[in-house]
């Protein structure tokens, strides 16, 4: 393939993902991780399990096994956080280590990542075992990103009652590849307000991101009560 055709297809590539996030309304990605990588993200940006280890930086993991096979992304979730996953690490970590919800935060970021940044669209959490069968090359295509809003299974977008910009499984994922700058960070969100005053001056002193202590993106989706009990 030439220079000249893979450049065209790149371009059509990031055009068709810019209209389906302009189309869908798309307006935030998230990221839930410990409390003690907040600092270490404002400098470094959001750095990949494999390029942590390499840099030989500290950090608290929040999934020690990375069964997605890709432990060289970030994994962001679209218009809200995979709260099922996010409930699940926070009431583990609170029996095995005494971690309190207090101690997690989440990142809010800006859209442009999707194609601005090596993507990875996932249906589904992407260390689930129909995921992982989709070669990644596939899963890098706009038309990956679009299935992401399609119905799923017996489960229709109708009932589920949910904003455009929201995938239809809970636990969709985006995998973005490489760091992701901190400049993409558009706000930081604790879960108390004693947390938030106790970093708010510091963690403003490092970005421009907005500063916030309430607990909407902590909580369950509102569709929440039709994936009880679902395989994920």
């Amino acid at each position: 393939m030439s220079d000249h055709v893979r450049e065209f297809r790149e371009q059509r590539r990031v055009k068709d993902i810019r209209w389906l996030v302009r189309d869908r309304k798309i307006d935030v990605l998230c990221h839930f991780t410990r409390l003690e990588n907040l600092i270490g993200i404002l400098r470094n940006g959001l750095l990949s399990r494999r390029t942590l280890y390499e840099r030989h930086m500290r950090f608290y993991a929040v999934d020690h096994h990375r069964l997605d096979g890709c432990p060289d992304a970030v994994c962001l979730s679209v218009g809200f956080p995979n709260y099922m996953l996010f409930y699940s690490k926070r009431v583990n970590y609170f029996k095995q280590q005494q971690v309190t919800h207090s101690q997690w935060i989440v990142l809010l970021l800006d859209v442009r990542i999707l194609w601005e940044l090596e993507c990875e669209f996932c249906q589904r959490n992407a260390a689930s075992n129909l995921e992982r069968e989709i070669p990644r090359r596939e899963r890098r295509k706009p038309e990956a990103l679009e299935k992401m809003f399609s119905e799923y299974d017996d489960v229709r977008r109708f009932d589920l009652n949910i904003p455009r910009s929201f995938p239809t499984h809970p636990q969709a994922e985006v995998l973005a590849f490489g760091p992701i700058p901190a400049v993409y960070i558009r706000q930081v969100h604790f879960f108390d307000y004693f947390t938030f005053s106790k970093y708010q001056d510091r963690v403003r002193s490092l970005t421009a991101a907005g500063v916030f202590h309430k607990t909407d993106y902590f909580s369950a989706r509102k569709d929440h009560r039709f994936w009880s009990g679902k395989s994920t």
